[in-house]
């Protein structure tokens, strides 16, 4: 039996990981562990220590380029990403001079709540930028009063509105389609395994019309080829807008597995 080691964050895209577990048969074991980070998931793809990761899109734009980290899959477009502050802030023009909790100022959640602040007018240095990796732990630095408002995804989203805090919104409503959810693997394993990828990366397409998650932030399941090319350039355009041109899509995805798919 071949025993493939999957890595990613918790989130819609680990819900359908683990319904692929679920369905283990023949000779595919597929084995899940979670990471606080997408980019400590391509930290353990560069060390060898899984084969495949679930992350966002700009984990892989920025992985270094020796490890050779490109997206084969992108099973839905969007992002379950919200942003959650004090209740007595009264929208997004009161944000200033506030403290924001994001997994990294240079990671996806912050470029893309900086572009959100952008179309509120809010200049990026109007706020504070608080990087804290874990999203549990922005949940908790929330809670403590540490930080006036975090970027969480889905399941702890609920927890901090239970707790009295208010929902601004998606923390990728400047870009609806970001591609927050991509399977990626490096050139070496997918050489050496080509087989091995395109069945997972197919049973992880089934999985994802299966879950009950996709609609916590996902604005389309199932995108084309077409619409997945698209999304991810609009991510790399928000790079090179806000930071620095990460490059070219055809070095962070190849569709090679998406047309062996089908």
């Amino acid at each position: 039996m071949t025993r493939l080691i999957i890595a990613g964050p918790r989130d819609p895209g680990i819900e359908a990981a683990e319904a692929v577990q679920r369905w283990n048969s023949g000779d595919l074991s597929v084995e899940f562990r979670e990471t606080p980070s997408g980019l400590e998931a391509v930290e353990g793809l560069a060390e060898g220590r899984w084969s495949m990761v679930h992350a966002d899109a700009d984990a892989i734009f920025t992985a270094p380029a020796e490890i050779g980290a490109f997206i084969v899959l992108v099973p839905a477009l969007g992002w379950d990403r919200r942003a959650v502050g004090r209740a007595d802030l009264p929208a997004w023009e009161g944000l200033r001079g506030c403290r924001l909790a994001v997994e990294g100022r240079d990671r996806a959640d912050g470029l893309l709540l900086e572009a959100f602040l952008a179309s509120h007018e809010l200049n990026a240095e109007a706020v504070e930028w608080v990087a804290v990796a874990s999203a549990p732990n922005r949940l908790d630095h929330l809670l403590a009063g540490a930080v006036d408002l975090a970027v969480l995804p889905g399941p702890l989203v609920a927890r901090a509105l239970a707790a009295g805090y208010r929902d601004f919104g998606p923390a990728a409503a400047a870009v609806p389609e970001y591609p927050g959810w991509v399977l990626a693997t490096t050139h070496a394993f997918n050489a050496q395994h080509p087989e091995l990828v395109v069945t997972y990366a197919r049973i992880l397409w089934q999985a994802w019309a299966t879950v009950s998650a996709p609609t916590g932030g996902a604005v389309l399941v199932h995108p084309s080829l077409a619409a997945t090319r698209a999304a991810l350039e609009s991510a790399l355009a928000l790079r090179a807008r806000l930071r620095s041109d990460p490059g070219r899509l055809g070095r962070f995805f190849d569709p090679a597995v998406m047309n062996a798919m089908f």
